[in-house]
Parts: structure tokens; C-alpha cells; sequence
């Protein structure tokens, strides 16, 4: 479970242990989806996740992370779904690339 405070409808902070007991009463703290990002707005029922620069390692990391904590959530299909197809188009490039290194590799020792 993930919880947001929020100014307005935006974002402000996230955290995935729970915030009881462990900030001032005043400060409210709402469940969000798994998905939700720092900056990330709210206008009704809808999301616009703000997704910022990151490296290979910590998208892979956002997008499986986000897939499995969308999974059981029915207002998050549509980002469920872009998420599985983004992760899977990231981890073919990924490997594309990798299997393209590994062939410049193996010609480089060919031809030594």
C-alpha cells in the first residue's frame, strides 16, 4: 500500500510504510495507487502520474513495480495495461541491445 499527502490535488509526498504514528496528527495521509509519483495530480477519479528522468534501473524498477501494485486495482486498468505493454517494449529494447553488444564482442575476438 502506498500513501500521499497532497496541496491541492498535487502531490507532495509518498510513502510505502504506513504514515500512522509516525508524523504530526495534523498532517493528513491518503491510500494512493501503487503508480503514484511526487508532483502526480488528482482531478476527480483520474491520475496524471509524473513520471521523472530516471536510469534503466529504476524504470524497470517503476514499471514492474507499478504492474504489480496495479494489478488488483479496477480504476487503474487503462495504466495497468499501458504499463505491461511500456515494460515489455523496455525489456525487448534492453535485450536487443545487449544481444547487439555481445555480437560486436564475439566479431572483436574474431577478428584479433
Amino acid at each position: 500500500m502506498k500513501w500521499a499527502r497532497f496541496d491541492g490535488n498535487r502531490v507532495i509526498e509518498t510513502t510505502e510504510i504506513d504514515p500512522v504514528g509516525r508524523f504530526h496528527s495534523s498532517i493528513v495521509w491518503e491510500p494512493v495507487p501503487a503508480d503514484v509519483t511526487a508532483n502526480s495530480t488528482r482531478e476527480g477519479g483520474a491520475w496524471s502520474i509524473v513520471r521523472i528522468d530516471q536510469s534503466e534501473d529504476e524504470t524497470l524498477a517503476f514499471l514492474r513495480q507499478s504492474v504489480a501494485g496495479l494489478s488488483d486495482d479496477p480504476d487503474a486498468q487503462s495504466r495497468l495495461d499501458a504499463y505491461k505493454i511500456e515494460l515489455e517494449n523496455f525489456e525487448l529494447a534492453i535485450q536487443a541491445r545487449n544481444k547487439a553488444r555481445i555480437q560486436a564482442l564475439i566479431e572483436a575476438l574474431n577478428g584479433a
